[in-house]
C-alpha cells in the first residue's frame, strides 16, 4: 500500500481505525489475516502509540482480535455469528429507516434520490458488488444520519464494521444488486410520504434479504 495521510476530522487513532475498518470491509484484509503495529505505523508515518489505540478501538468494535506481542488479526465470524449479527443489523436499520421517514425534509429526500440514481449505475458493474456495496453505504449513512437515537447509531456502526465483508457476499450477483436497488426505491417512495411504519418494514426486509443471500454464499465458499 502507498503511504497514507489521513483526514483531520477525527483523532489520529480514530482516523487510523476508520481506515483499517473500511479496508477490511473492502476485502483488502481477509478474516484471520495478521495486521502489525509496524506495518500500520509505517503506512501512516506515525508512532506505534496511536496505532495501538486504533487497534483497541477496532477490538472493541469486534473487527480485530489483539494478539499479545504479535499485533492483531482480523476477526473471523463463524456462520451462526454472521447470521445473528445481520439479523440485529436488520432490526436496527429498520428502526433508523422509520426515523428517517419521520424526520427527513426535502433536502434529505433529494439527496436520497440523487444517490439512488448513482447507485443504479453500479448494478451491472462487474466487480463482485464492491462498487455497489460501497455506494449503498453512502445511502445507509444518510439514513443513519437522520436517526436521533444515539444508541441505534452506535450499535449499527459497530455491527457494520463486523459484518461489512460478509454483507458484501449478499450483493455479489447482478440479480441480488437489482433486487437490493428495488428495496431502496421502495424505501424512498414511502419516505416521501412520511410513512414510518412502511419504511421500517422495508428497511428490515432489505437487510433480511441480504442476510439470506450472504448465508447462501457463505455456505458455498
Amino acid at each position: 500500500m502507498d503511504q497514507i495521510k489521513p483526514p483531520e476530522t477525527l483523532s489520529l487513532p480514530e482516523q487510523i481505525s476508520r481506515f483499517l475498518a473500511e479496508a477490511i470491509m473492502a476485502g483488502q484484509f481477509q478474516p484471520g489475516e495478521s495486521i502489525t503495529e509496524k506495518m500500520v505505523s509505517e503506512l501512516f508515518r506515525v508512532s506505534r502509540a496511536p496505532v495501538r489505540e486504533a487497534f483497541r478501538i477496532l477490538e472493541r468494535d469486534g473487527v480485530l482480535q489483539i494478539v499479545p506481542r504479535h499485533g492483531a488479526r482480523v476477526t473471523v465470524l463463524h456462520y451462526d455469528e454472521m447470521l445473528d449479527a445481520l439479523e440485529v443489523r436488520a432490526i436496527l436499520f429498520g428502526a433508523a429507516a422509520g426515523h428517517f421517514a419521520r424526520a427527513s425534509d426535502d433536502d434529505a429526500l433529494d439527496q436520497f434520490a440523487e444517490q439512488l440514481t448513482l447507485l443504479e449505475t453500479m448494478i451491472s458493474v462487474d466487480d463482485a458488488g464492491v462498487s455497489y456495496n460501497q455506494h449503498s453505504a453512502t445511502l445507509t449513512a444518510l439514513i443513519m444520519g437522520k436517526c436521533d437515537n444515539k444508541r441505534i447509531r452506535e450499535m449499527f456502526h459497530q455491527l457494520d464494521f463486523q459484518v461489512g465483508r460478509y454483507r458484501r457476499l449478499g450483493l455479489e450477483s447482478t440479480e441480488m444488486r437489482r433486487e437490493s436497488y428495488t428495496y431502496w426505491q421502495q424505501l424512498l417512495d414511502v419516505c416521501r410520504h412520511s410513512n414510518a411504519d412502511a419504511a421500517e418494514r422495508i428497511g428490515r426486509a432489505m437487510i433480511a434479504r441480504t442476510r439470506e443471500a450472504a448465508a447462501a454464499s457463505f455456505e458455498r465458499s
